[in-house]
């Protein structure tokens, strides 16, 4: 599963074994959360591998501006030295 479908508070998945769920939750679903369990079986997400890009910034207010712009992807910040 991809990380936007666990970001969703409500989902319908079917697991490996053919097994329907249909979930509402109060937060987001993280890899490895157990969503149904059985006497016999436990229900695991798996996350699905995604690429990322890995930005080395030497300095501290670089990282820290290019950290808040695409944490919030808006509004454009201000930093300086003191």
């Amino acid at each position: 599963m991809d990380r936007h479908k666990l970001s969703r508070r409500r989902w319908r998945g079917i697991a490996a074994d053919g097994t329907e769920f249909g979930i509402d939750v109060a937060e987001a679903i993280r890899h490895g959360d157990c969503v149904y369990q059985t006497e016999s079986t436990c229900y695991i997400i798996e996350q699905e591998p995604e690429a990322c890009l890995l930005i080395l910034l030497t300095e501290v207010c670089n990282a820290a501006w290019i950290g808040w712009m695409i944490g919030n992807l808006h509004f454009k910040a201000s930093f300086s030295e003191e």
